[in-house]
């Protein structure tokens, strides 16, 4: 993650990964085709912990997640080391220390940050422009003029947009007494000093920044009618960013062959802060046009799409034109109400979208399939041809849920993977 050229590596892996899918797939003469990223710059959510140096020293070595949220910690550890304890030049020889983010993994009841970074090369550039403005800002400022957005800050993610005109910051914050945290002051100060200083950076387009804690959010945007923690996707569905990102490796599929419907370039998303999306946007949009390419060679049409853990609706949005109908299951009642604004937003009339468990199936196409969006069934429908699109969590399906699905005998069925979640 920290190399710039991390190209041959990434190369090296996705050899490896074609081949142990043909070694497993063997027996079925697999035609296997293979969508690539770009091996850097393509990620548009990663998440970082900032701190200063001295925090971050301490933050190096593992302790228990009480003493990493403990005010008192930092503080008890310096006194027992003798830090600054009877040396009077210990606070007036060191200049203030620097602000710096860092990647942690995270251990059952403990925390440790294994390296510091400045930016990072699979983030995008204005990721990137983001972290170098953060840190400028946070290094050359006075304390007490950004006191309210630093003081507690622990932890700090980006969502960016491929189609690059919008971008959020969201801010997470220590536990601490509701009383005090100020959040006029948090706006004023993030609405004066922090997005002006962004926008310094050739930052275009909309930049909105939430503050976290518990049981609170607050939310400031360069745009004064923005109020929501979200971003608005209008690149997914574009076949022309798909062309241009994915023209160099031999060994895959280009995308610019994959026939992406131009429809698609109308459609936008609701992208919400905290909720999952592929990070990947780039691979998101070549998955889409992979999926209209299957489509058309098996020549399914006036066919009723399935689609279990749809999420938000990348998928849905995307695919709606070639079905006449989408029953779109989700379990997060959350992102049920984000797929829900993304159809209507796209002015979509074939779908309806259902909060409920997929190992429900059989109930849920019992209530929607072959009828209303209320469930009112239609015995004179003819029987349609029934897609059913999995696409899970990394973990993939259990092997009880996956064999229940197979009994149903639906005409087909398309699984994504991520991993070795198959």
């Amino acid at each position: 993650f920290l190399d710039p050229d991390i190209s041959p590596a990434y190369q090296i892996q996705l050899l490896k990964k074609i081949e142990k899918e043909h070694q497993k797939w063997f027996q079925y003469n697999p035609n296997i085709d293979v969508v690539s990223s770009i091996p850097y710059k393509h990620r548009l959510r990663v998440k970082f912990f900032i701190g200063q140096e001295d925090e971050i020293a301490i933050y190096n070595s593992k302790r228990t997640k009480k003493e990493h949220e403990s005010d008192n910690y930092i503080e008890n550890n310096n006194k027992k080391n003798n830090v600054g304890v009877n040396d009077e030049n210990s606070l007036t020889d060191k200049p203030p220390p620097k602000y710096m983010f860092g990647m942690n993994n995270k251990f059952e009841g403990q925390i440790q940050v294994d390296f510091c970074v400045s930016d990072f090369y699979v983030a995008t550039d204005r990721i990137n422009l983001c972290m170098k403005a953060i840190l400028d800002l946070f290094n050359n400022t006075s304390g007490d003029l950004l006191r309210k957005v630093t003081e507690n800050l622990h932890i700090v993610n980006f969502l960016d947009t491929l189609s690059q005109d919008d971008m959020l910051l969201s801010f997470y914050y220590k536990t601490m007494v509701d009383s005090d945290f100020d959040a006029e002051s948090w706006k004023h100060q993030v609405s004066v000093l922090v997005i002006p200083h962004l926008q310094t950076f050739d930052i275009a387009g909309r930049i909105t920044i939430v503050a976290r804690m518990k049981g609170q959010s607050f939310v400031m945007s360069s745009d004064r009618n923005h109020t929501e923690p979200l971003v608005v996707e209008k690149g997914l569905f574009s076949h022309k960013l798909g062309r241009s990102v994915h023209e160099t490796e031999n060994i895959a599929v280009d995308s610019a062959d994959l026939d992406i419907d131009t429809l698609g370039n109308r459609k936008i998303v609701h992208q919400s802060e905290g909720s999952f999306s592929n990070p990947n946007g780039f691979v998101t949009q070549a998955v889409n046009g992979w999926l209209e390419k299957v489509f058309k060679h098996h020549g399914i049409n006036n066919a009723q799409l399935v689609e279990l853990c749809s999420g938000c609706g990348n998928h849905t949005v995307g695919l709606s034109d070639y079905f006449q109908k989408v029953i779109s299951v989700e379990i997060d009642g959350n992102l049920v109400e984000r797929a829900k604004v993304n159809i209507e937003i796209n002015n979509i009339k074939n779908v309806v979208a259902v909060n409920d468990d997929m190992k429900r199936i059989k109930y849920i196409l019992k209530r929607y399939s072959n009828g209303n969006n209320e469930g009112e069934s239609n015995e004179s429908d003819e029987k349609q041809q029934t897609v059913v699109l999995v696409d899970p969590p990394r973990c993939g399906l259990d092997e009880k849920t996956a064999t229940f699905i197979d009994t149903l005998g639906f005409d087909y069925l398309i699984y994504i993977a991520c991993g070795e979640g198959l």
